[in-house]
């Protein structure tokens, strides 16, 4: 019995001194820190022999295989020839995303909480045309990973407003980018098959040359181009033709359409995948615990990826099956497929030029990640049935 109490009294010491030191650790990554708390956190990491001076600065994380890791990056002094110390920390991920309200935003709340702690911010919380507060909240978040589902996507006003697009798409990103290989986090982005010029005759690989043809999809185009020249761990997902229950989207507007006029002309000559916000959500949430899960498929995944549902369509085409499901369903509609009328581009009034093939090839991400993505109609006949269960049934209110 004298034994047993003896060895039960170690463990708890041992306990209460691994106690001592977790708290420190994670109080010395927050922001900035004194001299002697970054000296400490050296020692405790057993990171000894160099100057004094040299440990003042920030502790920064860095993040691998779902660890926290935490090193220290010196503003005086330089760096000793060994590798810097690292601490490690367990515990749950966390998660800055922007763009909260958006339709991609939305569903990421969704399918991002199972991983961890995630800080949805929208444009009240971080304007992205306002740098200082985007990087102050970077800074306090200190997220394992920054997502951003923020953007300018006013295709058409992007040709009268440059200026914003450009800061909003690309210099925002670029301080999102910054921020994050300053911290040694991820930063997962979306991108459009707007960096194409859309003239070639097979869906686009990641390695294809780019072309944007307007204002908006170069803006795109320099935020990627932003985020690779920064160094940080990042992840770019390419998606196209976007849509949810939430938001303005083609669904929608065409819908409302079919219900009020009996005269729509649609694009015939653009093709590409109607892809859902919440597939899009739901691949991100799968490679980030892929990657949390394995040090060594994180080491590799860094770079640009196509993420676009299965198959493709016309604009034109998408209507038709739009306009056939909800008739099916029992909606009203004032049109039928028959009478919407197919038309070229150049006939269709707008002030941004739009690819002519937006078509993706994904199989980059789907090898790497061994994720499927499955053929586009299936969720936008989802997306269907959800929205007729939210409408209210007019029988019910007689």
């Amino acid at each position: 019995m004298k034994k047993k109490a003896v060895k039960k009294k170690a463990v708890k010491k041992k306990a209460e001194k691994k106690k001592t030191v977790e708290p420190y650790v994670y109080l010395a990554g927050a922001g900035e820190i004194q001299v002697g708390d970054s000296k400490r956190a050296a020692q405790i990491a057993g990171w000894r022999g160099a100057p004094a001076g040299f440990y003042a600065g920030i502790l920064c994380r860095i993040r691998v295989a779902g660890m926290c890791m935490r090193k220290c990056a010196c503003e005086i002094g330089s760096a000793p020839p060994a590798a810097l110390p690292i601490v490690i920390e367990s515990g749950r991920m966390k998660i800055l995303l922007l763009g909260k309200s958006g339709q991609i935003g939305r569903e990421l709340q969704r399918a991002l909480a199972p991983l961890g702690e995630v800080i949805a911010a929208g444009r009240a919380d971080a304007d992205l045309a306002q740098f200082d507060r985007l990087r102050k909240l970077v800074r306090v978040t200190a997220p394992d990973v920054l997502v951003n589902a923020a953007a300018y996507t006013a295709v058409d006003r992007a040709e009268a407003e440059p200026e914003q697009a450009q800061r909003v798409n690309a210099g925002a990103v670029q301080v999102m980018a910054q921020e994050m290989q300053r911290y040694g986090g991820w930063l997962v982005h979306y991108s459009t098959d707007y960096v194409f010029d859309g003239t070639a005759n097979a869906p686009y690989r990641e390695t294809d040359a780019v072309g944007p043809l307007n204002v908006y999809g170069c803006s795109k185009l320099a935020g990627e181009e932003a985020i690779r020249a920064s160094g940080c761990r990042h992840l770019i997902f390419r998606t196209s033709w976007v849509y949810s229950a939430h938001g303005s989207n083609f669904v929608k507007t065409l819908l409302h359409l079919a219900r009020e006029r009996t005269d729509i002309k649609v694009v015939s000559d653009q093709t590409g995948a109607p892809t859902g916000a919440d597939l899009i959500a739901d691949i991100t949430a799968a490679v980030i615990r892929r990657l949390r899960a394995d040090e060594n498929l994180a080491a590799r995944s860094t770079g640009t990826y196509h993420l676009t549902a299965g198959g493709a369509t016309t604009w034109h085409e998408y209507a038709c099956l739009l306009v056939r499901s909800a008739a099916a369903d029992g909606a009203g509609m004032r049109v039928s497929p028959e009478q919407l009328v197919p038309i070229p581009a150049a006939q269709y009034a707008a002030a941004a030029v739009r690819p002519a093939n937006s078509r993706l090839d994904t199989a980059k991400l789907r090898a790497a990640f061994d994720l499927p993505l499955p053929h586009w109609q299936p969720g936008v006949l989802r997306l269907l049935a959800q929205l007729r269960s939210a409408q209210p049934d007019p029988q019910a209110c007689r």
